[in-house]
């Protein structure tokens, strides 16, 4: 009798011990490692405004007329270095042992049209005006005219022409040599004006004035 029963112990106690064995949870799965810390975000420059494009240079624009006739359009005597040359080889001639009296004036003319620049004749020195075309297909027949910008003292008052010369072959002096332009019996500075003029022709005009 205590045979019979002690069996079925024996038993459930086996299939117990193999049930549990068989869901014991598996220790061999591997994790990924805990993450790192976090990277700090900097934020980008503020954005600028792109730079201002570039502006192109202005453009020469012809200047108003003047009573010796519509102007011709200036040019930037930088730009004409042989006719400068050549205008210095003339000013050894016809200006000798003078200085230049302000700036270079160079222009494109058309027949009939002028440029002017101020000067002051002043007492006491001398002065002469040259002109030529550059060459080409030039102004062949070239005039200065110097004008005085205010009345002249001891001179009637529309007596405001104080030289002008006539020139051909593109080329025209005004004063040249021991004839140069001087005041007389003036005791003052006369403001004035040189004034190249294109009597016959077109084309690129160069002229100094000279002073000593």
């Amino acid at each position: 009798m205590r045979k019979s029963i002690a069996a079925p112990v024996i038993v459930l106690g086996l299939f117990a011990t193999g049930f549990f064995a068989g869901c014991q949870p598996q220790n061999s799965a591997s994790y990924p490692p805990p993450p790192g810390p976090t990277p700090s975000w900097t934020a980008p420059p503020p954005m600028t405004a792109p730079p201002p494009m570039p502006t192109a240079p202005p453009t020469a624009t012809t200047p108003p007329p003047t009573p010796e006739g519509p102007s011709a359009m200036p040019i930037d005597p930088g730009t004409l270095s042989a006719a400068v040359v050549a205008l210095n080889a003339d000013a050894a001639v016809d200006a000798p042992k003078m200085n230049q009296e302000g700036a270079i004036l160079a222009g494109n003319f058309q027949e009939g049209q002028v440029l002017e620049q101020p000067v002051t004749i002043m007492p006491g020195r001398c002065y002469t005006f040259i002109a030529a075309s550059t060459g080409g297909a030039g102004p062949q027949e070239l005039e200065i005219q110097l004008v005085a910008q205010s009345p002249i003292p001891n001179l009637p008052a529309p007596a405001m022409m104080m030289g002008e010369q006539k020139g051909q072959a593109g080329k025209v002096v005004l004063g040249k040599g021991t004839g140069c332009i001087k005041l007389a019996l003036i005791p003052i500075g006369v403001p004035a004006k040189w004034v190249i003029k294109a009597l016959r022709g077109s084309g690129v005009v160069i002229g100094q004035a000279y002073s000593r």
